[in-house]
């Protein structure tokens, strides 16, 4: 690896990426200044890692080539970057496998390399092989209701900590129900939520 550096400086939103995945200690300005090329493709190996264990631990299909092509594309992924012997080659190699991994994710890459023109819809549907359906069962519709709460100081009658503290105690965790007065007690909220 070379001795070239990145400038982080002004990415908060790539610190927040980071914060988001692997905690706010650990990545506490770490995009103040620059970085040197080898802690930058340990930092985007580092993504591409977490996608993967996103990967196993979340999807959940019965399309088992689907999910091992996605597992693949990560780990060839840190395989490039690993190779990669400047910054340019990093992130030419990290956008590359995002890209792919972001259309495969939708269900396929599209295939338009033969066609004149693109500019019909059916040239980006890419449902052939998979479609995307994303399904909510009812501690999903709870665990959303809560997460989009107010927090306890911007409001003291509805907010996250009262509608927890409502589904875990009153309800006994019985998402059902929880949701069912939810929808009769905040119709409006409850409508915004799910339409």
């Amino acid at each position: 690896m070379n001795d070239e550096r990145i400038f982080l400086g002004d990415a908060d939103s790539f610190e927040i990426l980071l914060k988001r995945l692997y905690g706010n200690r650990r990545y506490f300005q770490y995009c103040n200044g620059w970085k040197t090329s080898q802690k930058w493709q340990d930092a985007v190996i580092k993504i591409f890692i977490a996608i993967e264990k996103c990967i196993v631990n979340t999807i959940d299909c019965n399309d088992s080539a689907h999910k091992e092509e996605l597992l693949s594309l990560c780990q060839t992924a840190q395989e490039e970057i690993t190779k990669a012997k400047t910054i340019n080659k990093i992130n030419i190699t990290s956008i590359l496998y995002l890209s792919e991994l972001s259309f495969n994710l939708i269900g396929d890459m599209p295939d338009n390399w033969n066609k004149k023109k693109i500019n019909k819809n059916q040239h980006w549907q890419l449902n052939a092989h998979r479609q995307i359906i994303y399904y909510q069962s009812d501690m999903h519709k709870a665990n959303l209701i809560i997460d989009k709460a107010p927090l306890v100081n911007e409001n003291s009658e509805y907010n996250n900590c009262i509608l927890s503290n409502k589904l875990h105690y009153d309800f006994n965790k019985d998402y059902t129900r929880f949701i069912d007065w939810h929808k009769m007690t905040y119709k409006e909220k409850h409508s915004e939520l799910f339409p």
